[in-house]
């Protein structure tokens, strides 16, 4: 398998497109939270398959907040990222166990992709470390 590092401008454009869906949950939501890129993606150090697929991690970092029902979180997020990513074609949405995966697919086909965001969720919920959603 040959792997290329993704060239810093093509990042920035799948960069953006993550920030402005941010920017609606932050609308969205009645509480606080911050977004990070993480692993090899806080670094620009993103590999491109040969075909030229990649993916992004982030982690959404929430604090305990009395409003914050932790057993709904990741749902409600699931939807909203759905909800946003589906005004455009050829996006899909899955529900993982660890992470939520919100892929850029071709031609209607789930196993078919360009690019997917990996979209960890961490919630302190009443305990002293933070939870995995």
């Amino acid at each position: 398998m040959s792997l290329e590092y993704v060239n810093k401008n093509k990042l920035k454009a799948w960069k953006t497109k993550f920030y402005n869906a941010v920017k609606e949950l932050k609308k969205t939501l009645p509480y606080k939270f911050n977004y990070y890129l993480v692993e090899s993606s806080s670094r620009n150090l993103i590999l491109a398959e040969k075909d030229g697929k990649f993916d992004m991690d982030y982690q959404l970092h929430f604090n305990y907040d009395d409003n914050i029902n932790c057993e709904h979180l990741k749902k409600e997020l699931f939807d909203l990222f759905q909800r946003y990513f589906k005004k455009e074609d050829n996006w899909n949405c899955d529900d993982s166990t660890s992470a939520i995966t919100i892929k850029k697919i071709k031609n209607d086909t789930k196993k078919d992709f360009i690019f997917n965001y990996d979209v960890v969720i961490w919630a302190l919920c009443n305990l002293s470390r933070p939870i995995i959603l």
